[in-house]
């Protein structure tokens, strides 16, 4: 479950970094190719991604890390079919992401917080 957090925050962190600084730096006020604000946007968020990484090595095994990994967990989830699910099945509706922005990804969200504490209730009864 430690690695799955991990693994999950450092993508996650790595995506937004790597659109925050392409969308800031690279929108009009550089003049760059595509291929060089790509490259040098995905590398600077590779670089924090590897040091969040190396940071977020020792995670507890208390109930609010499990009940948040959990949530972030089931969340993501949820977001994503509930983001792409309608884009994939009706193109045309322009309001389909809003599913999964405003309805699946928050219901997930909080399912998964829920799920994350039983999971966790669970592990303490069998040790």
């Amino acid at each position: 479950m430690k690695n799955v957090i991990r693994i999950m925050l450092t993508l996650f962190a790595v995506m937004i970094i790597y659109l925050l600084v392409y969308w800031t730096c690279f929108s009009d006020g550089f003049r760059r190719t595509g291929y060089e604000a790509n490259f040098i946007s995905l590398s600077i968020a590779i670089l924090i991604g590897i040091v969040l990484w190396k940071k977020i090595e020792n995670i507890s095994n208390s109930l609010p890390a499990y009940i948040f990994g959990g949530g972030l967990l089931v969340g993501t989830i949820s977001f994503i079919f509930g983001f792409l699910g309608p884009v994939i099945l009706t193109p045309s509706s322009n309001q389909g992401p809003l599913l999964g922005i405003f309805v699946t990804g928050p219901l997930g969200f909080f399912f998964g917080l829920f799920l994350g504490g039983l999971y966790w209730n669970r592990k303490v009864k069998s040790k």
